[in-house]
């Protein structure tokens, strides 16, 4: 696994694709042939389906696991205030990747909004279990005894124990721990010995492609007995059938959960954008007054000047009319003043 994470951040691209699905097939190729230079895996890789669908799967957690790693160094830059985390590209990334990653990957709104519904959904899962980063089936296969048994509720109790405190990590584990137990001593005693993959799928539930505390499945159990092989045909037939309904309400359902969240997403959005339009409406209207109160102030200001233009008018003519005054009392007294020679007289 280690070498097969090398190869993929050594071979795929960053840029223009999300997924290992999305990966051209022969750059996949090249990355799992230059992990078959160096491992054997299997007997015929080439012919083993089962082989081949286990290293696909593995290789697109691991694409996943890289592009998300290489999101948390962006969010430690961003964390510490770098000024430029543009030019602190990780090791084995080039710096026009990393820009990509940025400004494509990261900052994007379309990424912002699924990275908030993974984290809401994720929010939602009811339990984890303790076995860190090793599969279920590689820790399982440490447990088996020298015939390859497993036994299955031990196993489960392992993997959701704390390995300091002993306690279950959360109650849920030991009451479906306990069912486990109850329904592989009801079958053992009615002579229908149980494999691990019946226990999972009737006590913790089904899920498509996948055993829920066994890992990626459905895969061949090293307990099945010959008893439980040879069960009755109808059954398997009736067991077939309710698995089909099952699965079917389970993808009705997560349709149904998928459909209602993007509904309130949209509910969320037109709201915000209603509370926008409603701010830049008070804004508008706010700024309407001010020009209001700024035309009446301005108008106050003209009639206050036209007002004191009129008065300084009516002062200029009365001054005007005194003016007029004294120039024709000064006339009369000069000609008063004046001789019948037209001389003034001298008293």
């Amino acid at each position: 696994m280690n070498e097969l994470g090398l190869q993929i951040r050594r071979l795929c691209p960053l840029q223009s694709v999300m997924s290992w699905r999305k990966i051209d097939q022969p750059t996949k190729d090249e990355v799992i042939q230059a992990v078959l230079d160096k491992f054997v895996i299997g007997d015929d890789f080439d012919n083993d389906e089962q082989a081949q669908q286990i290293l696909d799967r593995k290789a697109y957690l691991l694409y996943m696991d890289w592009r998300y790693n290489l999101k948390q160094e962006f969010l430690e830059l961003e964390e510490k205030g770098v000024d430029d985390p543009y030019s602190h590209s990780p090791s084995g990334v080039s710096l026009e990747d990393w820009k990509y990653m940025i400004d494509v990957a990261w900052k994007d709104e379309s990424h912002l909004k699924r990275s908030r519904a993974g984290k809401a959904n994720r929010a939602m899962l009811p339990y984890n279990h303790t076995t860190g980063s090793r599969s279920f089936p590689i820790a399982m296969s440490l447990m088996a005894n020298e015939d390859g048994d497993v036994d299955f509720p031990e196993f489960y109790k392992k993997a959701h124990k704390s390995k300091k405190m002993g306690d279950w990590i959360d109650p849920k584990y030991g009451e479906l721990h306990d069912d486990m137990v109850n329904l592989q001593l009801t079958a053992t005693d009615a002579g229908l010995p149980l494999t691990h993959e019946e226990i999972s799928r009737q006590v913790l539930g089904e899920k498509k492609n996948y055993l829920r505390g066994c890992g990626i499945g459905p895969q061949p159990s090293s307990t099945a007995s010959s008893a439980a092989r040879a069960r009755d045909k109808h059954m398997e037939s009736m067991r077939a059938e309710l698995e089909v309904l099952r699965e079917q309400h389970q993808s009705d359902h997560d349709e149904l959960l998928k459909e209602k969240e993007e509904r309130q997403r949209d509910r969320e959005d037109l709201l915000k954008e209603k509370e926008e339009r409603q701010r830049d409406r008070e804004e508008l209207l706010k700024e309407k007054e001010e020009r209001q109160k700024d035309r009446e102030e301005i108008m106050r200001e003209k009639e206050q000047l036209i007002k004191q233009i009129n008065e300084e008018k009516k002062a200029r003519e009365a001054q005007q009319v005194q003016l007029n005054h004294l120039n024709d009392v000064v006339s009369r007294l000069s000609t008063l003043l004046e001789g019948s020679d037209g001389h003034p007289t001298i008293r």
